[in-house]
């Protein structure tokens, strides 16, 4: 009863239990990196599985901040490589790792695909003799 009475003074329409606090509480300390086994100790729980489930989105997971940063700096310079984009993007404060850009970039969609669907054809060998012959020619044509 407590409980309620003061979440209707502060102005919140959802019911509140004291689960709700608990649940804050941990979702708020795994999106601030703590320890995830010290929340586990600290929750009571048997099994790490069980605290993970808290967290409504992952610790690791990219910022809207991030996105919009990748997002704008691929627009800007689509040909780029993931090397080139990762340190173009370091600049301008982006924190993570070249395999979490490429993570996220592929979930956009905005990665470049190497792949191309052309047939491939044999490069123009020349053989040795073939090589030695043009260079001959080309010294007594000066």
């Amino acid at each position: 009863m407590v409980m309620k009475n003061t979440a209707r003074r502060a102005g919140m329409r959802s019911t509140i239990h004291p689960h709700t606090f608990r649940h804050s509480f941990a979702t708020n300390l795994l999106k601030n990196n703590a320890n995830v086994v010290s929340i586990k100790e600290m929750l009571g729980h048997d099994n790490i599985q069980t605290t993970m489930t808290y967290p409504k989105s992952h610790p690791n997971k990219h910022t809207e901040t991030e996105i919009k940063l990748i997002k704008d700096m691929r627009r800007r310079n689509p040909n780029i490589g993931l090397q080139d984009l990762w340190i173009k993007l370091k600049k301008r404060g982006y924190t993570r790792t070249q395999p979490a850009l490429f993570k996220v970039l592929k979930r956009l969609k905005r990665h470049q695909d190497k792949t191309n669907n052309r047939p491939m054809r044999p490069l123009d060998y020349k053989s040795p003799k073939q090589v030695l012959e043009e260079y001959k020619n080309k010294q007594l044509e000066k």
